[in-house]
């Protein structure tokens, strides 16, 4: 961190493929099974991610990705519930950036654990889908989500990288994910204004 902190990062981004998986029922049979216990493992995530981003530099904005794998075997079926308020507020992140583009998802009340000065960006946008969401679908997403925290804490995004391709077809996947990223723009410019922080 130090070292890109030196050649002007002033941002950086951790993935986490795991803690979501935490809270779905399933997963925590199984832990259970194998003998663990998984508010002891949620209180050691939040503990070693805390003991990462402690040697961040001052002035480097730290924001984590929660993934729940785009992997049928590895995917998680609940909401942010149970594992929110150690998420929000024992782990020292600015920026969480969360996947909201399924039911899967859950719903947005756990949002009202957020704290002050904490940024959260809906996954919003389906990167492994081809149909194009609507601008209006986005801002009433949003609205609904600012019914447990203040909109000025949000942000959108895709729901997760593009990196596993909608087509066959390379170019054809190219021009969707352009298309995409295009809409996350528009729609953030039209929820909080062009003038205003970029919000996507």
């Amino acid at each position: 961190m130090q070292s890109l902190h030196e050649v002007g990062c002033t941002y950086l981004q951790l993935d986490d493929t795991a803690v979501v998986k935490l809270g779905d029922p399933t997963v925590q049979r199984l832990l259970h099974e194998r003998g663990d216990d998984w508010k002891a493992l949620l209180n050691c995530y939040v503990e070693v991610t805390n003991s990462v981003v402690a040697g961040a530099p001052n002035g480097m904005t730290i924001g984590i990705h929660l993934c729940r794998s785009g992997q049928v075997e590895w995917q998680s079926s609940t909401g942010y519930d149970p594992i929110a308020d150690k998420l929000f507020n024992e782990m020292n992140i600015d920026v969480y950036f969360l996947e909201y583009d399924t039911a899967r998802c859950g719903t947005f009340e756990p949002l009202r654990l957020v704290p002050k000065g904490k940024t959260i960006v809906l996954g919003l946008i389906g990167s492994r889908i081809e149909e194009l969401e609507s601008i209006d679908f986005l801002k009433r997403r949003v609205e609904d989500a600012s019914r447990y925290i203040d909109g000025d804490q949000l942000a959108i995004s895709p729901k997760c990288g593009f990196s596993v391709g909608i087509f066959e077809d390379k170019e054809r996947s190219i021009r969707l994910e352009q298309d995409k990223l295009a809409l996350t723009v528009a729609a953030a410019d039209e929820i909080w204004g062009s003038h205003g922080p970029m919000r996507a």
